[in-house]
This record gives structure tokens, C-alpha cells and sequence, in this order.
């Protein structure tokens, strides 16, 4: 990884299988750059899109977006994304490629969660974090969290996600944590 004035590059090369006890991933065949994601209309805007679009056929989001029978479920949706990644900017815990491209929200030991504006997942989360107590004990608070990660569909399979995950990664490395 290679970091300069906020930016990290990383290499890309397609060698490496993605889950191993190596550090490097496979992306691909050209360097990926991954920078904090700032505050501006169309940077956000494209942010919001990409997670919108990216998410549209999961199989989670089709099921509680057909119990959702209110009125302008799309702009709802969008607008709490958008608050979501608004947040994330301001405490400097989103990252970006190409300004949108794929994006990833996270979040660091010890830091407080914001609540989940969905109320739709919040049996889920509930579960997903006894789950992961269960899993890893205690430790789980000294984790980095990954709460968002989205790649554009037009975008998918140049590594961005996985260069994303990667920068985090390596920053609790760096940390100390996991």
C-alpha cells in the first residue's frame, strides 16, 4: 500500500486468492486509489446511488422493501443513506473510489455506534452482534467495523471492495487492533 496527502494506492495483481493468510489480494490488473470520502453534492449524491444500486437486488433488501407499503420508499431509503454517509464523512469514517465508484463506511474500536435508522434491521443487527460476541467474546469492541460497502454494479469486479476492505484493514493493523 502506498499513501500520500490522504490517498493509499494499492497494487493490484490477480496471483492472489482473495481469503488467505497473505496480506495481498487480487484485483486485477491496474492500481486501485482509495481516498476519504469529502463533503459535496455529486460526490455524495454518487455515493448514495452507488449504495442504492448496489444493494437493489439483495435478496434482504427485496424482501423488507416488499412489507414496505409507505409512500416513496426510494426517497426514504436514499435520503436515510445519504444521512448515514453525511455522518460517516464528517467523523472522517468513509472512503471512496473514484468519488462514488464504491464506497465504505466503517467504524473504529471503541466508537459509538449511531442507531440504525431502519427499523426494519434492527432485530437483525441485534442478532448479527450477539452473533459476533458469541464469535469473538470481548474482543469485538477492539475490532474495526465494516457497516457499509458498495461497489456500483457497472463497477463490480476491478477490486474496489476488496481495496476498500484492504486500507481498513491495514489501518487497525497499524493500530494494533483487528
Amino acid at each position: 500500500m502506498l499513501r500520500g496527502k490522504g490517498r493509499w494506492l494499492t497494487k493490484r495483481d490477480e496471483t492472489t486468492p482473495l481469503l488467505n493468510d497473505n496480506k495481498s489480494q487480487s484485483y486485477g490488473q491496474n492500481d486501485v486509489e482509495v481516498t476519504p470520502m469529502h463533503h459535496g453534492l455529486d460526490d455524495l449524491g454518487k455515493a448514495t446511488d452507488t449504495a442504492y444500486r448496489a444493494f437493489l437486488n439483495d435478496s434482504i433488501i427485496v424482501y423488507f422493501s416488499s412489507v414496505d407499503t409507505r409512500p416513496f420508499r426510494e426517497a426514504r431509503n436514499k435520503a436515510r443513506c445519504y444521512l448515514l454517509f453525511d455522518d460517516a464523512i464528517h467523523k472522517r469514517r468513509m472512503l471512496t473510489v473514484n468519488k462514488g465508484d464504491a464506497v465504505m463506511r466503517y467504524g473504529t474500536p471503541g466508537e459509538c455506534k449511531a442507531l440504525n435508522p431502519w427499523r426494519t434491521f434492527l432485530e437483525a443487527d441485534s442478532k448479527i452482534e450477539a452473533m459476533l460476541k458469541d464469535a469473538f467474546g470481548e474482543k469485538v469492541k477492539e475490532m474495526y467495523e465494516v457497516r457499509t460497502l458498495a461497489t456500483a454494479p457497472e463497477a463490480q469486479g476491478r477490486g474496489y471492495g476488496s481495496a476498500l476492505v484492504n486500507i481498513v484493514t491495514e489501518m487497525g493493523d497499524a493500530d494494533g487492533h483487528d
